[in-house]
């Protein structure tokens, strides 16, 4: 994906009305957390080591440059938002998320001349590190029952159970983007409600979970009290280190290659970086 994600900024480069080096953005990332927690995971490591972030290892290394450098050199998107948005005005072409995020993605794009066409989605499996095992992150909102009568507790649970019965539970899926939360909704239920989606983004959707859940090992995330604000921090300073390097290398851009340019702005915020979470 990196290496797509340069072809696509040096193929847009001379296409622009600015000066060379400003070629178009190809991807981002929802979540620079998840990418990493899942992107450690597939190369054989924990990014949460006895609740915090293992910054030192070289997976992590790997992982973490995989996708800073790309958004030091303006291929990969560094932005406070979803990649739906920027989606809806072309600024970026590939993103990975959320199953639930389906639904936000336009029907089409508006460019900047106030011309538009319509967005057609690919929805693919989720990417996997060269020589990494087929690992994606399982994750969602939770269901409980608060203290209260008997009565009401003993209805709330025959709810749950009612909801997380396979064909109910795909009803449900299949209109929100949610996944199921039983084996036997992937199988051939599944397959079944499939035919019956009129959403094609849904339904593209649904067909690729199948054979994600086939294929991959579905991983959790570690929950710990403040496991929240450990995402948050690893978040935000990722997002500030790439952003401060990202104008530093447009300041330099005249004064060397890319590559130089890159290596002497990125080695000293990583090790900013690192010490962050030592």
């Amino acid at each position: 994906m990196s290496r797509i994600a340069a072809l696509y900024h040096d193929w847009t480069d001379p296409q622009g009305p600015e000066p060379i080096g400003n070629g178009k953005t190809f991807f981002m990332s929802d979540s620079l957390f998840n990418f990493a927690l899942v992107g450690t995971r597939q190369l054989g490591v924990e990014l949460i080591d006895d609740d915090i972030v293992n910054t030192t290892s070289t997976e992590h290394a790997r992982v973490w440059q995989a996708y800073f450098k790309p958004a030091v050199l303006g291929q990969a998107a560094i932005y406070n938002g979803y990649a739906a948005d920027l989606f809806k005005t072309g600024e970026i072409i590939c993103a990975t998320g959320s199953t639930a995020g389906v639904l936000f993605y336009p029907q089409t794009v508006t460019y900047p001349d106030n011309s538009s066409e319509p967005l057609e989605l690919a929805i693919l499996p989720y990417p996997v590190f060269e020589g990494g095992e087929k690992v994606a992150l399982q994750r969602g909102a939770g269901m409980c029952v608060f203290r209260s009568t008997p009565e009401r507790e003993r209805l709330a649970a025959i709810f749950l159970k009612w909801f997380t019965a396979p064909e109910n539970n795909l009803r449900f899926v299949s209109s929100t983007g949610y996944l199921p939360v039983t084996k036997e909704a992937f199988g051939e239920i599944m397959s079944r409600e499939i035919k019956t989606v009129d959403h094609e983004n849904i339904k593209a959707l649904l067909q690729t979970c199948q054979t994600m859940q086939k294929e991959y090992t579905f991983y959790v995330t570690p929950l710990f009290e403040g496991v929240d604000q450990l995402q948050e921090k690893y978040e935000n300073c990722f997002k500030e280190a790439a952003q401060r390097a990202r104008e530093s290398y447009l300041e330099r851009l005249s004064a060397g290659t890319p590559q130089d340019i890159y290596e002497a702005v990125a080695d000293q915020v990583w090790r900013n970086f690192v010490a962050e979470f030592q």
